[in-house]
């Protein structure tokens, strides 16, 4: 997203710079299944796998928006479930198959990993209300696409009911 910081300190792109900052990425990735390769559960490879896919899918449509390219809340929403979503349930999932849990818990996880989620992503939109920044599609920039006019104090409000249904409601 070519921020220069995060979380306050400065993104591995901005001190190394890109292709150093893609290189570590590949490390840490690598570094992450030769691990789970190593593990005597070799489903957990495979969780792991496809939650990677669908992050990489999400992150792809994210990237192959052009700004000023219209967009709908719902196809943001559905960025974020493929995107964001899966980081969330693959870190859940491999606690529920490392402890053997029953096929029963996985679909309430899933549903927990998308409120999560997308909840997240929505919070993270929300610090973007003040910017005319479009780089990404955004929840934020669905909504003044969507009500003309619309004012920042709007938005906050219509995007801290959407994430308070997503905390309570799913």
């Amino acid at each position: 997203d070519n921020d220069e910081e995060r979380y306050g300190q400065p993104t591995v792109h901005a001190r190394y710079g890109e292709a150093m900052a893609i290189n570590i990425g590949d490390l840490l990735l690598g570094e992450g299944y030769r691990l789970l390769a190593s593990l005597p559960n070799k489903e957990l490879l495979g969780v792991v796998a496809n939650a990677h896919v669908s992050l990489c899918l999400g992150q792809g449509a994210e990237l192959s928006w052009q700004s000023g390219q219209p967009v709908t809340i719902e196809e943001v929403l559905q960025i974020f479930r493929q995107k964001t979503v899966p980081a969330f349930e693959v870190a859940l999932s491999l606690g529920l198959l490392s402890a053997d849990g029953d096929e029963h818990t996985a679909p309430k996880l899933h549903d927990y990993s998308e409120a999560l989620g997308i909840a997240y992503q929505l919070k993270d939109d929300m610090s973007d209300i003040d910017s005319e920044h479009t780089a990404k599609p955004s929840a934020v920039y669905a909504l003044r696409l969507q009500f003309p006019g619309i004012s920042d104090e709007e938005i906050r409000d219509k995007m801290s009911v959407m994430v308070e249904e997503y905390q309570t409601n799913r």
